[in-house]
C-alpha cells in the first residue's frame, strides 16, 4: 500500500514540475484543463475566483506622483472580515452595476464623483489573460500597472 501512494505522490509531483522562464524565475506549468478541476485559482481578496462575497471598499486616487493616476477601489473587508492590508483595484479593473442593471462606474469625465465613497458589493473576483507575447508587444514599457499576463477583475452589483 505505501509503495502505491510513493507512485501517486510521484504522478502528482510530475504533473507540477517546475518550468523556468527566460528570467530564470520558477513556474510550474498547470493545465487549463486542470483549473477547476484539480486547481482552485484563489484571487487577491483570498477567496477561490468565480466564489461570489460580499466586498466592501472605498474610491479613491493614489499619491499624485505615481505614473497611472486612475481611479482605484480599495477593498478593505470580505465577507465581514477586515483585511490585513487592503486590496486596490484599479476602475479598470472593477466591473460594477445597479441593483437595476446600469453601469455603476460613471464615465471617465465624471470619475472625480467616486472619489471617498464607500460601496459594499455583492461580487466575485475572476480571471483573465491580458497579456501579449513579449516578442509582440511593442508597447511593453507603456502597459499600465494592473495590465499583468494574468490579472483579476472584480465583477458585482452595488447594495449600497
Amino acid at each position: 500500500m505505501k509503495n502505491y501512494r510513493h507512485v501517486a505522490l510521484l504522478m502528482v509531483l510530475s504533473a507540477a514540475l517546475p518550468v523556468f522562464s527566460a528570467d530564470r524565475k520558477r513556474t510550474i506549468a498547470i493545465s487549463v484543463e486542470d483549473i477547476g478541476t484539480k486547481v482552485t485559482l484563489v484571487g487577491r481578496l483570498g477567496e477561490p475566483l468565480g466564489k461570489l462575497m460580499e466586498v466592501k471598499g472605498t474610491w479613491g486616487y493614489p499619491d499624485a506622483r505615481v505614473k497611472d493616476y486612475s481611479l482605484r477601489f480599495r477593498v478593505s473587508h470580505v465577507n465581514g472580515k477586515r483585511l490585513p492590508k487592503p486590496v486596490e483595484f484599479n476602475v479598470a479593473q472593477v466591473k460594477a452595476a445597479t441593483r437595476s442593471g446600469k453601469n455603476a462606474i460613471p464615465q471617465f469625465k465624471d470619475h472625480k464623483t467616486l472619489e471617498g465613497v464607500s460601496w459594499t458589493l455583492r461580487a466575485y473576483e475572476t480571471g483573465r489573460f491580458r497579456g501579449v507575447p513579449e516578442e509582440l508587444d511593442t508597447a511593453a514599457s507603456a502597459s499600465p500597472y494592473w495590465w499583468k499576463t494574468f490579472t483579476s477583475e472584480l465583477v458585482g452589483v452595488v447594495q449600497k
